[in-house]
């Protein structure tokens, strides 16, 4: 009834408070008893699911048809040469070429024409997830994150950190090297192996005599184990990075840069493949 009675008013703001207020009234008039014990419990409750339910087809694809979605196309480097560039076209073209390599000039100076241009080539934009545990959901397509190369630094300093902490690059070696397992394992209760566990198969025999149900993992297979590692190190770059750490004259990406370094250096004369990511954010539609 209340909604009812102001339906020419259902634009306002002060709708729901001015409805709350004349309940609130209404309930202290009736002097109705309250038990701060009693703990009940609301058999429907809408925890707003919708409001990150995201349809096939956008909102902003129904209001907007014409728009295009931008075309990038993987090219061989003849293509991309005996092609006509539009000059006047921007980032926002409608399709734009791409190189597996970054293309170099024919005379031999050792820089590519993006970075003789100065300017990188639009980054591909990725869109995760990222779940909201203080509301217990995921949220789709929160966060937009731009793949870009690193600006080439200064050889010189990382030199110098290998020469400073030449000690600790060996220990973290041969701790590395330690994760290594050797030799052959044999795996029991297997389906499908190379051989027959004659103890599971006697088992096995001994269940069906006595009418039950034999476990059917009566093989089992040796295998070799190998070294399989993998490093993927990320990196936090954003500005907070740059204070300086309690008691110490260094800053927390200076230690991070330190510290990456002693790992790099450990990992590349043992010869396992490694990478090493940087992330800095601009909020979370811009993370680089």
């Amino acid at each position: 009834m209340l909604f009812a009675e102001q339906l020419n008013q259902l634009a306002s703001n002060h709708l729901a408070w001015d409805i709350g207020v004349t309940l609130a009234h209404d309930l202290v008039q009736m002097r109705l008893p309250f038990v701060h014990t009693n703990m009940l419990s609301a058999p429907y409750r809408d925890d707003n699911r919708y409001l990150w339910d995201f349809d096939e087809v956008s909102d902003f694809a129904q209001v907007a048809p014409w728009q295009e979605k931008q075309v990038r196309k993987h090219v061989s480097l003849m293509e991309f040469a005996n092609e006509v560039e539009v000059e006047n076209a921007g980032d926002d073209a409608q399709e734009i070429w791409v190189l597996s390599s970054e293309l170099f000039p024919y005379e031999d100076l050792g820089k590519s024409y993006n970075e003789l241009e100065g300017k990188e080539p639009p980054p591909q934009p990725y869109h995760y997830a990222e779940w909201d545990y203080q509301m217990q959901l995921e949220r789709p397509d929160w966060c937009t994150v731009l793949e870009k190369r690193p600006i080439p630094g200064e050889v010189e300093v990382i030199d110098d950190i290998v020469v400073k902490y030449k000690s600790i690059i060996g220990r973290l070696k041969y701790l590395i090297e330690a994760m290594q397992p050797q030799g052959v394992q044999r795996l029991r209760k297997q389906e499908d192996g190379d051989e027959i566990d004659l103890n599971a198969a006697v088992r096995a025999m001994i269940e069906m005599r006595m009418g039950e149900q034999p476990d059917p993992r009566v093989m089992m297979r040796n295998v070799r184990k190998v070294r399989d590692l993998s490093v993927l190190l990320l990196i936090d770059l954003s500005e907070s990075t740059n204070d300086l750490v309690l008691g110490s004259n260094n800053t927390v990406l200076q230690l991070a840069r330190e510290a990456t370094v002693l790992l790099a250096n450990a990992l590349d004369k043992i010869g396992d493949p490694f990478a090493i990511h940087g992330f800095d954010s601009n909020g979370r539609h811009d993370v680089e």
